[in-house]
């Protein structure tokens, strides 16, 4: 999946309406906008989240927004109803953090070095909640001084009653390992319990835990991996394995049904799925853990349960990864090499999709390498991408497009009417639940009113048709966020004016895009109530010669090994003497910003790298085969403060 999927209904401040090519129409409204207007600089917005209804939605911004918001850090914001509010304090200069929300947003966790409460007394990182309107530490316990131990966010139930975080401080009596590892606590009712405990040879003696893989939504049981042997049956020390914590029971492990030092084939356990309700797992690993396995120690996916452990893909003479599931595990996605079926008369990297247990069907066509993309929730509906020119409209020579496969049918994706061919590397960002929407960007012109020059806009392709979800805008990159389940709901970043209440030039903003509930009325047949929407016309229509931004322009490479080069590499040039900044984010892991200076039309490398120990936390998310994707902008200044952006994602291997 690229992008989060969430639901969400937000009143708007101001609506311009994207005009569409078929009965639907949209509106777009601003999000990172509150009553309090700021001076006219370019403040950025970044989207957090919302609520699974979507009636709020939040995002963090250093810009004042309202009177209560005090200092000049970044704060987190809460937008519902029309009203925008506060969620963090706002007395602090240093960074909060949003980290979760349950259903009706009455309960909010945030994140953040800044002491917050009274009874937090050192400057490390703690978790909090929000409740209602009054904010109280989780992460703090029996200590007299604070360690200055940080505490990272482990996960939570949805609605939040079970809130989960590690940290070397001693949080309970329990916890006597000596000197202190990290351990993962739980926090619920007002009471603190340690969840990673056992009884095997590594108990309390020797490096910490790894993180919280899942818990069920009642918080009766929690998943968490660790490379020691906190039980008796993990007899291949130091390799990573699964433990369950199961209705406050010491933590048994579930990763291995075939005890004994013969038996254990010494080689890490990547944990993949949770069913939805939370009494199963999906996990892969080259050892041998079922009697139907017979594949010479070749990467399989299992299934493990209070029944035991079972074989959930075909044991093959080549690794298998896994792609998707559906929520009960009952039917899963995989890409093999191996030829798994008569249909299969290639040897490159093909996606098949079965019942868990049972023989797989083929389900993309074609004799290059695939990529497996996106699924709807039954599986119904499977996204992949590939160089391979697979239909007849995708004439572009080899670029890189998204197919959807469904009903032994290959539609291309990536395409609209008034860019056929594709010519650019184009995959999507996200779909709906049901995969008949799917969203995706590009710096091609797909339609008619796509106008603005090769700046990247956002798409969305349903029923076979492909409509523009951003106005053609005057000399800034938007990209997707997030996607309602329904589809009917798209986030989008720009740091252009999308609306007419965006006046801060070129910070960037939070926007949602809308499905109207009702087709809109035809121009000046009157109907409806309200503010006339915002067409754009009132903005200007171009800056003045002395003000244009300078013309980026970007390349790397789609795919790139993190871990061999140390970070990754974008290539720049610009049409003028500038400097250039680059960010980057894979997940919840930061990349250190670079910034190079440009000369005119010359090209120059820059190289985006990790802290040592972020970059072993990528490293061993790599390594557990969990697909990383790096967001990465760049930002071109000129000498009058013009500014441009850029944003490619780029897929992270080992």
């Amino acid at each position: 999946m690229n992008a989060p999927r969430l639901a969400f209904l937000v009143a708007a401040a101001s609506l311009a309406v994207v005009p569409a090519a078929h009965a639907e129409t949209r509106s777009l409204e601003q999000i990172s906008i509150g009553p309090q207007a700021g001076p006219a600089q370019p403040y950025d917005a970044a989207y957090s989240g919302s609520t699974p209804d979507g009636s709020q939605v939040f995002f963090t911004t250093d810009e004042q927004l309202v009177p209560a918001d005090q200092d000049n850090g970044i704060d987190i914001y809460m937008r519902a109803g029309g009203a925008t509010t506060l969620i963090s304090p706002g007395t602090g200069d240093g960074q909060v953090d949003f980290e979760a929300v349950n259903a009706d947003a009455t309960r909010v966790i945030i994140f953040t070095a800044d002491p917050l409460t009274s009874d937090d007394t050192d400057n490390a990182l703690d978790l909090y909640e929000w409740h209602s309107g009054t904010i109280s530490l989780l992460s703090d316990g029996r200590a007299a001084d604070d360690p200055e131990q940080d505490a990272s966010y482990q996960g939570a139930t949805p609605d939040l009653a079970h809130v989960y975080f590690s940290t070397q401080e001693p949080i309970t009596a329990d916890d006597v390992d000596s000197p202190a590892r990290d351990d993962i606590f739980d926090r619920s009712a007002g009471a603190t319990r340690r969840v990673s405990v056992g009884t095997g040879p590594g108990h309390d003696t020797t490096e910490g835990v790894y993180q919280v893989y899942g818990a069920a939504p009642d918080g009766s049981r929690v998943y968490w991996g660790s490379a020691q042997s906190l039980s008796s049956a993990d007899n291949d020390p130091h390799y990573e394995d699964i433990y369950e914590w199961n209705g406050g029971t010491t933590s048994a492990l579930i990763s291995d049904d075939t005890p004994g030092p013969a038996a254990d084939y010494a080689d890490h356990v990547n944990f993949l799925a949770m069913s939805a309700d939370g009494t199963k797992v999906a996990f892969d690993t080259d050892e041998d853990l079922t009697s139907d396995e017979s594949d010479g120690n070749a990467q399989d996916v299992f299934l493990a349960g209070d029944s035991g452990i079972s074989l959930a893909t075909p044991g093959t003479d080549e690794a298998v990864d896994f792609a998707a599931a559906t929520p009960d595990l009952s039917r899963v996605a995989i890409s093999t090499t191996e030829q798994l079926q008569p249909a299969d008369t290639d040897g490159a990297t093909d996606l098949y999709v079965g019942n868990a247990g049972s023989g797989s069907a083929l389900a993309t066509p074609g004799s290059d390498d695939v990529s497996f993309s996106d699924a709807s929730k039954d599986l119904s509906r499977i996204f992949f991408g590939t160089y391979e020119s697979l239909t007849g409209d995708d004439q572009d020579g080899g670029a890189y497009d998204t197919y959807e496969q469904h009903g032994g049918t290959t539609s291309l994706v990536t395409t609209g009417p008034a860019d056929p061919q594709g010519a650019d590397d184009e995959s999507i960002d996200a779909i709906s639940d049901d995969g008949t929407r799917a969203i995706f960007s590009s710096g091609s012109a797909m339609t008619s009113d796509d106008t603005d020059g090769g700046l990247w806009d956002v798409y969305e392709r349903t029923n076979g048709v492909t409509r523009l979800l951003t106005p053609a805008s005057n000399d800034q990159d938007a990209g997707s966020e997030a996607i309602s389940p329904d589809g009917k709901t798209v986030v989008i970043s720009s740091m252009d004016p999308l609306t007419g209440s965006d006046t801060d030039g070129t910070g960037t903003d939070v926007f949602a895009s809308r499905l109207d509930p009702t087709p809109a009325p035809p121009a000046g047949s009157g109907g409806g109530s309200g503010p006339p929407a915002d067409d754009h016309r009132g903005l200007p229509t171009g800056p003045p010669a002395d003000l244009r931004a300078p013309l980026l322009r970007t390349s790397a490479p789609r795919s790139q090994r993190l871990l061999k080069q140390k970070g990754i590499v974008v290539t720049l040039s610009a049409d003028e003497d500038s400097t250039a900044t680059a960010s980057g984010v894979a997940g919840k892991i930061r990349f250190k910003s670079a910034k190079r200076a440009l000369r005119a039309g010359a090209k120059a490398r820059v190289r985006l790298t990790l802290p040592k120990a972020a970059l072993k936390k990528a490293g061993k998310a790599l390594r557990r085969h969990k697909k990383l994707k790096a967001n990465v902008t760049v930002v071109v200044t000129d000498a009058a403060g013009n500014r441009t952006s850029r944003r490619l994602t780029i897929a992270l291997k080992r």
